[in-house]
C-alpha cells in the first residue's frame, strides 16, 4: 500500500492548522463544520477510511489533544477507536445546546458559542487502559469452575476455571485421552454441557470407550474376542440406555467423518456454536496434531497461533478449554517441564494450566504406592507445582485417587433408580437403594 499523508485522509485547510495553538485540534462531523471552525480543524474525508487513520498518527502526536466537535456519540467512539496516542475531549453534557452541529450553532449563536464548546470539556478515557480502583478484584470463591474429582490435584489446582486454557501432555498411550474423558464426565455430572474434538477415534469408537468409563466397573460386562482371546469390556444394555439418557443434550462431539472436520476454522465454528446455541461452556481438543492448522507455514508456529485463537475463545465464551499436545522426544522419560512440549514453546506460555500425565513402570509403582500420576507443570492462578499419584482400572478405563476406588457413580445412576425394570431390558442394571 502507498504511504499516506494526514491530507489524503483528513479534508482540513492545511494554511489554517498550527499544532502550537492551545486550542489542539477540532475534528469535525463535516467539511461545513471545518469551515465554521476556522482554525486547526479537521474531519474525514470523503474518501478516506477510518482504518486508514492510523497512518495520521505520527501528525496528530504533534498536537495537545484533539477536541471532537460534535454532539453525536457515534463520531466520538470513531475517533476514540482509531486515535489511540493523543488525549480525547468531548464536550460537556448540553454544550451544543440542542443544535446539531457546528455550523447550526454557530448560525443560531454567532463564534463566540462555538469558542465555548471547549468550555468543561471532559478527557475521555483511554480505551483499553483501566484505573485500578475501577477494577473489581478476582474472588476465587465465586469464579465458575469445574474439579477432576481428585482431591489433592483439584486442591493444588482451584479446579479448571472458565475463561481458561489447559494443556496436557505426556508420552503417546502413557493415558491423556483416557483421563480427559472422565474429566468430561466429572463436568458434565457437575451440571456443565461439553463438546470435544477427538482427531484419532471415530465417533462410535469415543462413545463406546467413554461409555465403558461412564459405567464404571459395577456395570460393565465382559466378552472374549474370539480372534485374539483377549478380554475386553461394555457397558451393560440397561446402563447404556440410562448413560445416554443422562448425557443427551448435555455431550456433543465433532463428527471427525465431516469434510473438513479436523480443519482449525471448522474446529473453532464448530466450538463457538456449541457454546451459543447448545451452551456447552467446557471444551477438549485430543489432540493439537490431529488439526489442520492454517495460520503459519512454520507448522509449530501454527500451533501456537491455534493454541493462541483457543485461549481467546476460552476468555470471549468464559468457557475452559482442554488441549492435549505431544512432547518432544525425551528419550522415554516422564516429562517434568513445559519446556518439552512440542512447537515453539509458546502452547504452554499461553496455557493457564499445564499438566503432564505418566504410567510408571512397575519397580516405581511398587515403590511409590500408585501406577500412574499428573504432574502440575504450571499453574498461573495458585502457583502449586505437584505431583498427584492415582491408580488405573483397566475394564473401566478409570483412573482413581490412592488407597480409593474406580466404584464412583455419575448422575446417570440416579437416573436408572427411577426406570423400570422393563424399560431397561433384558439385563435390568441391578441399583441398589442407598
Amino acid at each position: 500500500m502507498p504511504e499516506l499523508s494526514f491530507e489524503d485522509i483528513l479534508l482540513c485547510d492545511a494554511s489554517r492548522i498550527d499544532p502550537s495553538l492551545s486550542t489542539g485540534l477540532w475534528w469535525c462531523q463535516s467539511a461545513e463544520d471545518v469551515l465554521a471552525v476556522g482554525y486547526n480543524a479537521v474531519s474525514l474525508s470523503m474518501t478516506g477510511r477510518w482504518e486508514d487513520v492510523q497512518y495520521c498518527a505520527e501528525w496528530l502526536s504533534t498536537f495537545p489533544y484533539i477536541f471532537v466537535a460534535s454532539p453525536d456519540r457515534e463520531l466520538l467512539e470513531k475517533v476514540k477507536t482509531h486515535v489511540r496516542c493523543v488525549p480525547i475531549l468531548s464536550p460537556r453534557d448540553g454544550a451544543f445546546g440542542g443544535y446539531p452541529s457546528v455550523l447550526a450553532l454557530r448560525t443560531a449563536c454567532g463564534p463566540a458559542k462555538v469558542e465555548e464548546l471547549l468550555y468543561g470539556a471532559r478527557v475521555e478515557p483511554r480505551q483499553g487502559l483501566l484505573n485500578l480502583a475501577d477494577v473489581k478484584p478476582w474472588d476465587d470463591r465465586n469464579t465458575p469452575r469445574t474439579l477432576t474429582g481428585f482431591g489433592p490435584l483439584d486442591r493444588a489446582t482451584g479446579g479448571f476455571r472458565d475463561g481458561e486454557l489447559s494443556v496436557w501432555t505426556g508420552k503417546r498411550g502413557e493415558g491423556k485421552s483416557t483421563f480427559l474423558g472422565q474429566v468430561l464426565l466429572e463436568s458434565i455430572d457437575q451440571g456443565h454441557k461439553v463438546c470435544a474434538y477427538s482427531g484419532e477415534l471415530p465417533s462410535a469408537q469415543f462413545k463406546s470407550w467413554v461409555q465403558v468409563q461412564a459405567a464404571g466397573p459395577d456395570f460393565l460386562q465382559d466378552w472374549r474376542d474370539p480372534e485374539t482371546g483377549e478380554t475386553l469390556w461394555t457397558a451393560q444394555p440397561g446402563a447404556a440406555k440410562c448413560i445416554d439418557a443422562w448425557w443427551d443434550g448435555k455431550f456433543y462431539l465433532i463428527d471427525i467423518g465431516s469434510k473438513d472436520a479436523h480443519d482449525e476454522n471448522y474446529i473453532l465454528d464448530s466450538f463457538e456454536y456449541a457454546h451459543r446455541a447448545l451452551g456447552c461452556d467446557v471444551f477438549l481438543v485430543d489432540n493439537i496434531m490431529t488439526a489442520r492448522l492454517t495460520g503459519d507455514r512454520d507448522y509449530y508456529r501454527s500451533q501456537s497461533l491455534f493454541a493462541a485463537r483457543l485461549t481467546q475463545f476460552a476468555k470471549g465464551s468464559a468457557s475452559h478449554v482442554h488441549l492435549v499436545a505431544h512432547p518432544r522426544k525425551t528419550d522415554g522419560r516422564a516429562i517434568t517441564d513445559g519446556d518439552e512440549v512440542s512447537g515453539t514453546g509458546d502452547i504452554v506460555n499461553l496455557a493457564d494450566l499445564a499438566f503432564s500425565i505418566s504410567r510408571l513402570s512397575d519397580e516405581d509403582a511398587e515403590k511409590n504406592g500408585f501406577s500412574s500420576s499428573v504432574r502440575i507443570l504450571k499453574n498461573r492462578g495458585r502457583g502449586v507445582q505437584k505431583i498427584v499419584g492415582m491408580d488405573f482400572d483397566p475394564a473401566s478405563r478409570r483412573f482413581f485417587p490412592v488407597n480409593g476406588g474406580p466404584g464412583k457413580r455419575y448422575g446417570w445412576a440416579c437416573l436408572g433408580k427411577q426406570t423400570t425394570l422393563e424399560e431397561l431390558g433384558a439385563e435390568p442394571v441391578p441399583f441398589e437403594e442407598n
